[in-house]
């Protein structure tokens, strides 16, 4: 468990809340604003919160790439029988292929 600041104070909490506020703020502009209110942060400290809370907004986009998967192919195998029977219909996987590489174009 994380060890209690003396003054009761989390300072993690207060860089957060000033990274909400100012997302472009550079790590020395955040001391400097804390040492003001008081509050004694080490710029290392902030750059350690700064890319905690970029790795989290990459679990989270990472999260919804993986939300947005096309659920209407959950068993690869009726896919391809799927596109057999399209090839089928187009006259065959040759012309099927001409008429994929003429909508890639």
């Amino acid at each position: 468990m994380a060890k209690k600041s003396e003054d009761g104070i989390n300072k993690s909490a207060e860089i957060r809340g000033l990274l909400k506020a100012n997302p472009k703020a550079k790590s020395k502009d955040i001391v400097n604003e804390l040492a003001a209110r008081g509050i004694n942060v080490t710029s290392t400290l902030v750059y350690m919160v700064k890319t905690h809370e970029k790795k989290k907004r990459k679990a989270q986009k990472r999260q919804m790439a993986v939300g947005k998967v096309d659920k209407s192919v959950a068993n690869p195998v009726d896919l391809v029988i799927r596109v057999k029977k399209l090839a089928a219909e187009a006259g065959g996987i040759n012309r099927l292929k001409q008429l994929v590489d003429a909508l890639a174009e």
